[in-house]
């Protein structure tokens, strides 16, 4: 959620734009090839949808679960609530096109212009299974894009975190801030799908990583629906040559 950590921590010349961070509670699995994921400004394992009063009761049975699950239960709302009350309101006309599933490829190769304000829409994309997204971008093991977390803390730092002077930088877009108390794996997920950053589906994510569902319980929640579609998800983050050894 700083800026100066994300332009200052790395050199351009040397380090990759990719930054894998990893939280001392990760246990890795398998091999991670992060060139796979390049497609994407972000990666993380997705929260629960845990929108519906069904799906709700059906993770609230176990007592142990109550804690865990009661901070995801509106997550799909609360990201929409979040960026409509950061963006102010004299910037409600769009003038970002927040498409999913409609035929247009957001584009990785990003210019950040620094030197005029950029307008942002109040619209918060869908977060949640509209075309096989969801709320993704669990903080304990990700895969992140330096330059779009750089986008992102620029047109929408948040008021006591970003390391910026929000109230006399004339040269950033503030027409965002972020004021609430939040998780900055939660701000940075909420920013980029705001600002229409390349966000992994949901089942892609929880191939990248897990911590709250399976990709079983993923599939069932946000698709894709057939077992051939998910294997050829598989092969693509996973790279396996025989499908025959997929069992998702």
């Amino acid at each position: 959620m700083n800026i100066n950590y994300w332009k200052d921590e790395f050199i351009s010349e040397f380090d990759s734009d990719l930054i894998l961070t990893v939280q001392d509670d990760c246990v890795f699995c398998r091999m991670l090839d992060p060139r796979r994921w390049k497609d994407v400004a972000y990666v993380g394992s997705p929260w629960s949808y845990a929108n519906g009063f069904w799906h709700y009761i059906w993770h609230m049975w176990n007592p142990k679960r109550i804690f865990k699950w009661t901070h995801v239960f509106l997550m799909c709302d609360n990201m929409e609530k979040w960026w409509n009350d950061w963006v102010m309101s004299e910037n409600h006309e769009d003038s970002i096109q927040h498409v999913r599933g409609q035929g247009r490829k957001r584009q990785m190769d990003i210019q950040i212009d620094s030197s005029a304000k950029q307008r942002l829409s109040k619209q918060f994309p869908p977060a949640c299974n509209v075309g096989g997204y969801g709320v993704v971008g669990n903080g304990g093991l990700t895969l992140r894009s330096q330059k779009w977390l750089i986008k992102a803390i620029e047109l929408c730092p948040h008021a006591k975190w970003s390391g910026m002077d929000t109230a006399t930088n004339t040269n950033m877009s503030m027409s965002c801030h972020a004021t609430n108390d939040i998780n900055e794996d939660a701000y940075f997920a909420t920013v980029l799908n705001g600002i229409g950053a390349t966000m992994p589906k949901a089942y892609d994510a929880s191939l990248f990583s897990v911590e709250m569902i399976w990709p079983e319980e993923v599939a069932s929640i946000y698709g894709p629906w057939t077992k051939n579609e998910r294997m050829d998800r598989i092969q693509q983050r996973w790279s396996f040559k025989n499908k025959q050894s997929l069992k998702y």
